[in-house]
């Protein structure tokens, strides 16, 4: 069989279109067309999102709104009075628990599951991991996976289809530290590198245990957090509130940022009554108006970045000390000293995109321009190749996919980053990849949620 769509990855971003179509009651003519899922793990919805052990960084009614304006007898509907909503519900007005929106997702996607797995010419293929692509000379993709029937019973399986989009996530490279401009003149020994641990793991119960361990067994608790983000705030969190018998100083944690640190308010109103004015008219997103929307730090780690400036009414966090890394490289030197006193290191400077090979039609790897640090994806989601061109049927979509800002998908103009969030998935980000499935696309005209967001 061909189908239509092949999507790799079922976590939050690669169910993402199957949300929106869902929302917009176009399921059915989307899964009409033949639609294949595949992912390495057992649910659809959940990906990994339910193993971090920190909170969200997003308002819970960001996750929620994909409840609403579910008929009776919808796709979702057994989801809005399950228990987990109910639980998710009481966090409606401020961040809640990531395991528990892991949760919540998960019970979203069984729900797109059981639809999926009734309907006649679409399939959920669950433990399947893909290795490979093939762009057959009628433009037909062929794609290499090798599936888990038991846990050490595989068989190698070819998918064919029209279109693919990969939601593959992102992944960190320990590599990164090592070869990051900012840090090449430091010459760093293997002994600092030792040191490094990064910030996916960290924020996962494993990584938690590690850093327990590591400075339980350490004379010194300094600390060395590289990054200004939410991820970094977020290990420092983490640092302070799970760790037992640790007991940190003042100035043990250090967090070394590149450039300033923004923090997102709903509104300009909001951030101006919190004594907030390190931002201009560019700083807010014309859609929602909310300041730093894309680049802000929000919830826990803004309030524990409010703490260390002294700006919140709880005690001041003085634990935590911020150093910003010299623009001159002859100052650079004097930051070696945080490298090599520190007992631990955390690298929480972004992700970068799971790839998989890509093959033309006769054998030969093609060469991508994200491989030429170039951007990965166009304006529409599709994959770049080396000169700039897209290749029209094989799309990205999720973490290190590598969505930039853009008035469609909306925020401040002034965010260089890379746009992610389960909101945006199963809305604009969704909407651009829906519609470049169908010929002609398909429109669901302008999106206006009441709680638009872009984080994840």
């Amino acid at each position: 069989m061909i189908y239509n769509t092949l999507i790799v990855g079922a976590g939050p971003a690669g169910t993402g279109p199957l949300i929106l179509a869902a929302r917009k009651n176009k399921l059915a003519e989307f899964l009409d067309l033949g639609v294949a899922i595949l992912d390495k793990h057992t649910q659809m919805g959940r990906g990994c999102l339910g193993d971090y052990i920190v909170n969200s960084d997003t308002y819970t009614t960001v996750f929620l709104e994909c409840l609403e304006g579910q008929e009776k007898g919808g796709v979702l509907d057994k989801v809005i009075s399950s228990k987990i909503t109910q639980s998710l519900e009481k966090y409606r007005d401020t961040n809640a628990p990531l395991s528990l929106v892991g949760e919540f997702l998960g019970e979203v996607g069984d729900a797109l599951q059981t639809i999926i797995d009734r309907h006649p010419t679409s399939q959920f293929f669950p433990r399947t991991e893909v290795h490979s692509l093939q762009v057959l000379a009628d433009g037909t993709i062929s794609t290499s996976t090798i599936r888990y029937l038991t846990d050490n019973l595989t068989i190698k399986q070819k998918f064919y289809s029209q279109n693919v989009v990969l939601a593959l996530g992102g992944k960190q490279h320990l590599q990164n530290l090592n070869g990051d401009p900012k840090f090449q003149k430091l010459n760093l020994s293997n002994q600092v590198l030792e040191k490094v641990l990064l910030s996916d793991f960290v924020l996962r119960q494993a990584g938690v245990n590690e850093m327990q361990k590591r400075l339980e067994n350490s004379s010194s608790k300094k600390v060395l957090i590289i990054g200004g983000s939410h991820s970094a705030f977020a290990a420092a969190w983490s640092l302070l509130n799970k760790l037992t018998g640790v007991n940190f100083s003042e100035g043990d944690i250090t967090i070394l940022h590149r450039s300033k640190i923004k923090l997102c308010y709903r509104s300009r109103e909001e951030a101006l009554e919190d004594g907030y004015t390190d931002f201009t008219e560019e700083d807010i997103c014309p859609t929602t108006q909310k300041v730093y929307r894309l680049g802000g730090l929000r919830t826990d780690s803004r309030e524990l970045f409010r703490q260390v400036m002294g700006w919140s009414q709880e005690q001041q966090e003085k634990r935590i000390n911020l150093v910003e890394i010299p623009q001159d490289s002859k100052e650079l030197k004097n930051i070696e000293t945080y490298f090599n006193q520190t007992s631990l290191i955390i690298y929480a400077c972004g992700y970068d995109s799971n790839v998989i090979p890509i093959f033309d039609s006769e054998g030969n790897e093609m060469e991508l321009l994200c491989d030429h640090r170039g951007s990965r994806i166009d304006d529409n989601g599709r994959i770049l190749l080396k000169d700039g061109s897209p290749l029209p049927n094989i799309l990205a979509i999720g973490l290190g996919a590598g969505f930039k800002y853009s008035d469609k998908l909306g925020g401040e103009k002034t965010f260089k980053g890379e746009i992610n969030g389960v909101w945006i998935y199963q809305n604009t980000i969704g909407e651009t990849i829906f519609n470049q499935i169908f010929d002609p696309p398909t429109s669901f005209g302008k999106l206006k949620p009441k709680n638009i967001d872009s984080t994840r």
